[in-house]
């Protein structure tokens, strides 16, 4: 399967990093999915719910506040005011 490495931080650290399949979140146009080989994209991000695809199927979910989504070919980033794993 096909993965990328994501770094999801807030102002006080880094909250994950690691190989992800995929992530979902809702940017500040809709709902977005990001899958391997995203073409590059910077994108606003509104607070919601963000769930990371692991490369075993398994799932992760956060809540985030607004932010920044940054796409590049080596990986992405989240920049996020605050990120909180959702139990």
């Amino acid at each position: 399967m096909n993965s990328y490495t994501l770094s999801m931080s807030t102002p006080d650290g880094e909250v994950y990093r690691g190989t992800v399949c995929g992530i979902s979140l809702r940017a500040g146009f809709g709902d977005i999915a990001i899958l391997p080989g995203h073409v590059p994209l910077i994108a606003p991000i509104t607070a919601g719910e963000c769930r990371l695809t692991l490369p075993d199927g398994s799932e992760i979910s956060y809540v985030t506040d607004e932010g920044i989504l940054s796409v590049k070919l080596d990986g992405v980033s989240v920049l996020c005011g605050t990120i909180t794993e959702k139990k």
